[in-house]
């Protein structure tokens, strides 16, 4: 009795240092007992959790095996070893050993939970709700488990039940940072960015130089299109972490809408010291410096990008754009008709396209082009006009008079197309219309010298 007396003794000591927390002096407790009693089940017990509590993983899954090759069925030691699996990365084995433990306990506490991780690691998302949702029917504010939903419905994209997960953690403890995280990113993910930026704010309260919530702040800021704002939190992202390149990215495109092309310009740059690859900075560094006029080095930008992604809209829709403003029509024509095979109902691509044919003087291409965007847009003065100025050069004089009087009537005083309404009656000898058509325009202007020519040559 005394030897049984002694050894329950150092077994309640090494469980009362286990309690502590002091898990290796609880261990040497058990091994004085396991040495005694081999089979001492809570000694075995305790030494396996002091040294899953240890993170020592290898060493408790060998020390669970010895534990189930005596007692096979001990629901306890089959999850801790599922946990220890699911530490050293088993995923499948540790699935395994909590289906062992469910089949044997059905309502075995916090297995369900801890299967539930183990397939959501696995990407198996929908059955891991299975499991947290066993566990929340018995204790709905049970916080890991609507934590580890919130998870999985926000791997799934299904971010508004995702919230509601958060939201029920927040209520138990308005300031789990980690709820606040992700409650901040769903709703960033949904859109409601108004919303999202009341959560930042309760984050910085708690964690004021965390980089990644100053910039998640700055991004909810910037889709507001409060730039000048977001980009004082993108600088206090920076003092925090100088090279991280997504703030300086986002800060670059802030400076961009700003029109502070040369300050967008140099965040751009740093980015591509850290990292040279990221064709989305390349991009909105050559956007700046085209609209910078600064044309040859924007090329050289959307060169580069297009050379990575052929089909990059954008780079596409700007380099045929910056090619145009430089006079070099025939060269962005191509880059036009790429757009069109992706986008063929593109209307300002079509203008564009007219536009670039037209100076490049292919006459009836070009209204070939301005035809589809009237298509869609019947009365625009502009194209009227355009249409009626690659008429005109093709000396189809009625036709372009036709395409002036619609231009005239979108925009009355569109004194270009009364100008040239006048030079096409004149053409076809029609002299008194000629004449009005240029005394309405000098009413306009009276000092119009070019007006004035002409009525004089009539």
């Amino acid at each position: 009795m005394t030897n049984i007396f002694k050894i329950d003794r150092l077994c309640s000591k090494g469980d009362s240092l286990f309690d502590e927390g002091k898990y290796r002096y609880a261990i040497r407790y058990y091994d004085k007992v396991i040495k005694v009693v081999p089979n001492h089940v809570d000694a075995l017990s305790g030494k396996g959790d002091s040294l899953l509590a240890l993170e020592r993983y290898p060493e408790a899954i060998k020390f669970y095996d010895r534990m189930l090759s005596i007692y096979p069925d001990h629901t306890d030691a089959l999850r801790s070893k599922g946990i220890a699996l699911y530490n050293t990365g088993r995923h499948e084995d540790a699935i395994a050993c909590y289906n062992k433990t469910l089949n044997l306990n059905s309502d075995h506490e916090f297995t369900p939970n801890h299967r539930g991780d183990a397939l959501s690691w696995l990407g198996r998302y929908n059955e891991a709700i299975t499991c947290y949702d066993e566990v929340l029917a018995t204790d709905p504010y049970h916080v890991d488990a609507l934590r580890h939903k919130g998870d999985a419905l926000y791997a799934l994209k299904r971010y508004d039940e995702a919230t509601t997960c958060y939201d029920s953690i927040l209520k138990v403890n308005p300031d789990d940072v980690s709820a606040l995280h992700y409650k901040s990113d769903s709703l960033v993910r949904e859109g409601r960015y108004d919303e999202a930026s009341s959560y930042f704010d309760r984050i910085l309260t708690v964690d004021p130089d965390s980089a990644k919530i100053l910039h998640n702040k700055g991004m909810s800021l910037q889709h507001s299109e409060r730039y000048d704002e977001a980009i004082e939190y993108y600088d206090k992202a920076l003092a925090a972490d100088p090279d991280h390149p997504h703030t300086l990215y986002h800060k670059g495109n802030a400076l961009l809408a700003l029109k502070r092309y040369t300050e967008a310009i140099i965040c751009y740059d740093t980015v591509l010291l850290i990292e040279p690859g990221n064709m989305s900075a390349l991009h909105n560094r050559g956007a700046a410096l085209y609209s910078s006029e600064k044309y040859k080095e924007a090329i050289s930008c959307f060169e580069t990008v297009l050379a990575a992604y052929p089909d990059h809209i954008n780079a596409l829709h700007n380099m045929s754009n910056v090619l145009c403003n430089m006079g070099r029509y025939k060269e962005a024509i191509p880059y036009y008709d790429k757009i069109l095979a992706v986008e063929p109902d593109n209307g300002e691509t079509i203008q564009n396209k007219a536009d670039a044919l037209y100076y490049d003087s292919k006459y009836h291409e070009a209204i070939t082009y301005y035809d589809k965007a009237l298509a869609a847009d019947p009365d625009r003065g502009y194209l009227l006009f355009q249409k009626g100025e690659c008429l005109f050069a093709l000396d189809r004089f009625n036709e372009a008079i036709t395409c002036y009087d619609g231009a005239i009537v979108a925009n009355p005083g569109n004194l270009l197309a009364l100008d040239s309404k006048g030079m096409a009656l004149y053409c076809v000898k029609r002299y008194h219309e000629a004449i009005r058509c240029y005394d309405r325009a000098l009413a306009a202007d009276p000092d119009h010298t070019f007006t004035i020519h002409q009525k004089v040559i009539v």
